[in-house]
């Protein structure tokens, strides 16, 4: 006869085996951006196309789908004068804050698949006309060491280092009209779309 030490354990390891076995089923659905399996030449697995795809059809299928309702973390920011008042000093980056249209600004980190997944739902956004008479697109490329994080003197902020500050990590909408910025934590590429959709008029 099994001794209550003994029952215990047994108790406790068929608890992590059932804790396992659901994790299994169940956290695939949650997560943002999979990751395995052979990477294309874009740097995406089929599991991530095919979350992408599925994923516009599923946000498309739902009456009562909103961003608020997803995996979405929006913050509005006002850019500070301070960072227009050194563009004659440090112009790098001046162009995202300027022009007729909304600015779209996505930093693709070099080697991170789910950057290009990201570049990829973009790019599928700006394939509707409505999106592209709104915004301009702004995908660059980028890695740690080709970005300068320090403005020239006197400046302590300027466009490129509030910018990298800012949206490095993020999906950023900005107004150059009202010097105002989206900066969107977006965990799902489907929604994309729908971010862009829901500020063509802000």
């Amino acid at each position: 006869m099994m001794n209550n030490k003994g029952t215990s354990f047994l108790q406790y390891f068929v608890f992590l085996i059932v804790l396992a076995v659901a994790a299994f089923f169940f956290l695939p659905d949650t997560v943002p951006f999979p990751m395995g399996g052979a990477m294309d030449k874009m740097g995406l697995t089929q599991i991530e196309k095919d979350l992408l795809t599925q994923g516009e059809k599923e946000f498309k299928s739902s009456d009562n789908a909103s961003l608020d309702d997803h995996f979405t973390i929006i913050k509005e920011l006002q850019i500070p004068q301070t960072v227009y008042d050194s563009i004659p000093t440090n112009p790098s980056f001046q162009e995202y804050l300027s022009g007729d249209k909304k600015q779209v600004l996505f930093f693709n980190i070099r080697g991170v698949p789910t950057a290009q997944y990201f570049s990829d739902a973009i790019e599928q956004a700006f394939a509707s006309s409505d999106i592209q008479a709104v915004y301009q697109k702004n995908v660059i490329p980028f890695s740690a060491a080709d970005v300068n994080f320090t403005c020239n003197p006197p400046h302590t902020t300027c466009p490129e280092a509030w910018l990298v500050q800012n949206c490095s990590t993020k999906i950023c909408i900005i107004n150059p009209q009202t010097r105002r910025v989206i900066a969107a934590d977006v965990f799902k590429g489907y929604l994309v779309k729908p971010l862009l959709e829901k500020y063509k008029n802000w």
